[in-house]
């Protein structure tokens, strides 16, 4: 009998026995929150921010066959779909900014993947060797990604269901370690919450990412949800209440409150709101699951067109990216001219009277060179008319003489000889020379004629 029923308890946990999960101490639940928000923090920013690809070539190398979409290796962080909806908004589509803001990045999407898988094999491996402190550990990381991804989205892209997601299933985690439920319902629980979540994250991925049919995909999700999400989260919670409500009292008992005093919910306990949390959630997962049980049964045609759409959007956020690209170095030239005009503002008439300045030296200094250029100018025509007159006004004997050698050394001669007879008082000499002279000069002319 125990063997039958061995199977069924993994999707109905009933046991004859309890092992209680708490109250457990607060010290150990805020130690091992703190450890595990630092350690999903770290890998959620290594795995999405620092080498947001990553997870991506590895899915490639997993799934070779998996054709994939450009987007997710042209838009791998999540600030780049910010500012290419901030683009798309100023090209008029403000509906597509809001879009674009609050959608997850391809990387954030397999980081979903791969840390729910995580959380539900410590699930796991805590119902199988029965360690209750293995699953405080594996429920304070689920705690710790609803901590690392309210701070990775921040307001502009959280959604108002995932941040009512974000803070209900703390409040769930956390009173539980204060409940003394059977610590191995909780992991089944953990198990089903994880291990949808993980496929929830991997079908947005290939809806957004891949050139997979959108309606198989949905109508597969579908019954995923309504088995992991729905059906087994429910027996859960039965189990839960019912175990709870046996032990302690009914169920009108348990909500009693108590009005006297200062203190009118002293017997509100830690299950109460465990109660009402965990309402919360089932309710959620069954909202979510009408939701895509909706879509799943959107004829093929629509779906079609929903991946045509999204394939347009793509194709045109490309084209706003190169017209990015192109327009970089006009703006940096922009940039660069308002700098000027800003600078030349701030300066104002000291920067005015520094160009005055300038200019006024600049004029200086084109008179002073106009001048002496003009005096350069006025110098070499003086010297140019100068010798024109000395070449017009010389005789023609002279320069007779100055190619003929002979006649100058006589007349040199002569006039040494004129010198000294008229030193010595010989004025026959003197006459003898003069009509060599005369001679002279008859010969010169007579030379200029010919």
């Amino acid at each position: 009998m125990e063997i039958v029923l061995s199977p069924l308890r993994i999707l109905v946990p009933i046991f004859p026995e309890r092992q209680p999960f708490g109250p457990l101490a607060v010290e150990d639940i805020a130690f091992s929150l703190f450890v595990a928000t630092l350690i999903c923090s770290s890998a959620g920013y290594f795995l999405t921010r620092s080498s947001p690809l990553l997870l991506v070539r590895l899915l490639h190398r997993l799934a070779p066959r998996l054709e994939l979409r450009d987007e997710v290796w042209e838009e791998p962080l999540p600030g780049k779909e910010i500012s290419l909806g901030h683009e798309a908004a100023e090209e008029g589509s403000s509906t597509e900014k809001r879009k674009l803001l609050r959608k997850r990045t391809g990387p954030e999407l397999l980081f979903i993947v791969v840390h729910n898988g995580v959380v539900a094999t410590l699930a796991l491996l805590a119902w199988v060797f029965g360690a209750p402190s293995l699953a405080l550990h594996a429920f304070c990381l689920e705690v710790s990604y609803e901590i690392f991804d309210s701070f990775s989205l921040g307001f502009q892209r959280m959604e108002p269901e995932t941040l009512i997601h974000h803070l209900v299933s703390p409040i769930c985690v956390l009173c539980s370690t204060q409940t003394d439920v059977d610590f191995r319902v909780l992991c089944q629980l953990c198990i089903c919450i994880d291990l949808s979540g993980a496929i929830l994250g991997m079908c947005k991925f290939l809806l957004r990412f891949s050139h997979l049919s959108a309606s198989n995909i949905y109508k597969r999700l579908t019954m995923v949800y309504l088995v992991l999400r729905v059906i087994l989260p429910v027996i859960d919670t039965v189990i839960i209440v019912w175990r709870e409500l046996s032990v302690k009292g009914g169920f009108f008992s348990r909500m009693q409150l108590q009005t006297a005093n200062t203190n009118p919910f002293s017997r509100t306990d830690w299950m109460q709101l465990y109660f009402w949390s965990m309402a919360v959630m089932n309710a959620f997962n069954a909202y979510f699951f009408l939701v895509v049980r909706a879509r799943a049964r959107l004829p093929a045609q629509a779906s079609l067109s929903r991946l045509c759409a999204e394939g347009e959007v793509a194709k045109w956020r490309r084209r706003v990216k190169a017209l990015h690209r192109q327009m970089a170095p006009s703006k940096k030239l922009e940039a660069q001219e308002a700098v000027s005009r800003a600078a030349g503002i701030a300066g104002g008439d000291t920067l005015q009277a520094c160009l005055n300045e300038v200019a006024q030296k600049n004029h200086q200094m084109h008179d002073i060179i106009s001048q002496r250029c003009a005096k350069a100018r006025e110098a070499t025509q003086q010297d140019a008319r100068r010798a024109a007159d000395e070449n017009a006004n010389e005789p023609v004997t002279s320069r007779l003489l100055m190619e003929s050698h002979r006649p100058e050394s006589e007349v040199f001669s002569l006039g040494q000889s004129v010198q000294e007879l008229q030193g010595s008082g010989d004025t026959v000499g003197v006459a003898d020379i003069r009509q060599r002279l005369s001679v002279l000069r008859s010969r010169a002319h007579a030379w200029g004629n010919a």
